[in-house]
């Protein structure tokens, strides 16, 4: 079993591997504007240097809990995406003049192209990937009422959706001469995928609904451009996203994404309220037509709090009783300590509830423990079960009674 520090020591040395091996990786790759340098070898070494990258992301995202810095992860992430990119399309005109030049036998011209189609598939993900989450962020910045994170999220989403990663790296096995002989690795059935098979894969990949399909011919290659929608809702928003697919018909590869969205008001954000109780003092955060509003009472209790949160929200007062949560668990507390001395008991209580606090200190002529109970439980309105159940003996003649979390609920 691996302790916390060994976590850890593993964590960094993934993000150290992480960060040096890319470029012990980069380093093979000089050279690679030479058509003679393109080679399967190369390619899934660069690769691999690009899969110690991702790792790396994925451990950082994986603990980055803050929205903002999710935001700025983001950012970093599609810059890597376009340098990434740019220099597959420079593999990709390099692979495509060496094929022209005779110099790759079928075999390799097969390997290479795969390797290449597979990190066309690899970006595509990649940038959905982000663009998904970064306009969840948006959302969730609206739902909060937080105009910062929505703002910040907005710009990179626009960023992300302009971005050319989308159209990955397709190479058309059509209208190039020398992929002819690749075309037969379309379908392993032989059959060939129609516009209803496209949609439907596409619908089922992308939970598309209303989806419609179209069928273009370019340069000799059919493509079926498949588009539709998909949305999220939350807190009165909705994040309604359109995406328009399009699939090569003899590969059923997806060649590109386009990819937009825009967040819209539902008109009918369910209200919620959560009033939590501190001290003297309640903190209330109230989402109201999907507005976020927060503020401070100076009150703890529950009907001037629900008094001042109607006429603060407009709601009435039964309409804020319906919907308002009142964390006080962690600040409902009984405690009561008790000295015996000279035969009598001195009691003193202090007790945090839904009504406020209470303290309190009195003398009991007795220093039989069952009646000190019956009578403290007589005074406060705890059960002499629970008294006893959370009875102390702090030394000789000392008792205490702490219960915490009396919540009437």
């Amino acid at each position: 079993m691996k302790t916390k520090n060994s976590w850890f020591v593993l964590l960094a040395l993934a993000v150290l591997m992480a960060s040096v091996m890319p470029a012990t990786f980069a380093a093979a790759d000089e050279g690679k504007g030479n058509s003679e340098s393109v080679s399967a070898a190369k390619l899934r070494f660069k690769m691999m240097g690009e899969g110690f990258s991702d790792f790396g992301f994925n451990v950082k995202h994986f603990f980055t809990f803050d929205d903002a810095a999710k935001v700025e992860l983001i950012k970093e992430r599609n810059e890597k995406m376009k340098e990434r990119q740019k220099e597959w399309l420079e593999i990709k005109a390099d692979t495509l003049a060496s094929i022209d030049s005779g110099n790759m036998s079928a075999e390799e011209k097969k390997e290479v192209v795969e390797l290449i189609q597979e990190k066309h598939e690899d970006l595509i993900n990649g940038h959905l990937q982000l663009t998904n989450e970064i306009h969840e962020l948006e959302l969730k910045g609206k739902g909060k009422g937080d105009s910062k994170l929505e703002v910040e999220a907005e710009e990179e989403s626009g960023d992300l959706e302009k971005s050319e990663v989308s159209m990955g790296l397709n190479i058309p096995l059509r209208g190039h001469s020398g992929l002819a002989l690749l075309t037969e690795r379309v379908k392993s059935d032989n059959s060939t995928l129609t516009a209803d098979a496209a949609k439907a894969l596409v619908d089922k990949r992308f939970g598309l609904k209303d989806s419609q399909v179209s069928t273009v011919v370019e340069n000799g290659t059919t493509f079926f451009v498949v588009t539709g929608n998909t949305s999220m809702t939350l807190k009165g928003f909705t994040l309604a996203k359109t995406l328009t697919v399009k699939v090569q018909a003899d590969t059923g590869r997806i060649v590109s994404i386009d990819f937009s969205a825009h967040i819209e008001s539902t008109g009918d954000a369910a209200n919620e309220i959560e009033a939590k109780i501190a001290g003297n003092k309640t903190k209330v955060e109230a989402f109201i037509d999907g507005i976020k509003d927060e503020f401070v009472l100076n009150t703890t209790v529950r009907a001037e709090i629900i008094a001042q949160v109607a006429e603060r929200t407009g709601l009435t007062p039964e309409e804020v009783e319906s919907v308002i949560d009142f964390d006080v668990r962690a600040e409902e507390r009984t405690e009561i300590e008790v000295e015996i001395e000279d035969g009598m008991a001195q009691v003193k209580t202090d007790i945090r509830n839904d009504s406020g606090r209470t303290k309190s200190e009195f003398t009991l002529n007795t220093t039989n423990e069952t009646e000190i109970i019956s009578e403290i439980a007589s005074r406060t309105g705890l059960s002499v079960e629970e008294i006893e159940n959370n009875l102390e003996i702090k030394g000789e003649g000392k008792l205490k009674i702490r219960i915490e979390g009396n919540d009437e609920d």
